[in-house]
């Protein structure tokens, strides 16, 4: 309690992972433009990039509008009946991080090669 030092180590600690987190942004939307670059050549009326994209921005609010609320109902209900949220940090943070960080890291081993260490772009076109 009242050591701040924590928290700023803490703050650090996310620097490199923020750099991650933005490097995998830009090569998931750069991955996104390439392969379905083709199709935007087959029908002018549907934009094939934008239905993608509108489909993970959707899902990423729609995730958000009914995970915060029940985590929100959970911290509280821990608080209430034991007077720290702790217990519920550990469930709804430290849990669930890596959850999902293990379902990000098995996710990129879907495409075909990527299990080399320099994975070579695949060209389907020809």
């Amino acid at each position: 309690m009242n050591q701040v030092a924590y928290a700023w180590f803490i703050a650090a600690t996310f620097i490199p992972i923020s750099f991650g987190w933005a490097g995998g942004d830009v090569s998931l939307g750069a991955f996104i433009q390439s392969s379905i670059s083709q199709l935007e050549h087959q029908n002018k009326q549907i934009s094939p990039l934008g239905a993608v994209m509108a489909f993970l921005y959707s899902s990423y609010i729609i995730l958000y509008a009914i995970l915060n609320p029940l985590l929100g109902k959970y911290i509280d209900q821990v608080y209430n009946t034991q007077s720290t949220v702790r217990p519920g940090l550990l469930y709804t943070a430290a849990v669930q991080l890596s959850i999902i960080s293990l379902i990000v890291f098995l996710s990129t081993f879907i495409p075909k090669g990527s299990f080399a260490l320099n994975p070579k772009i695949i060209d389907e076109s020809q």
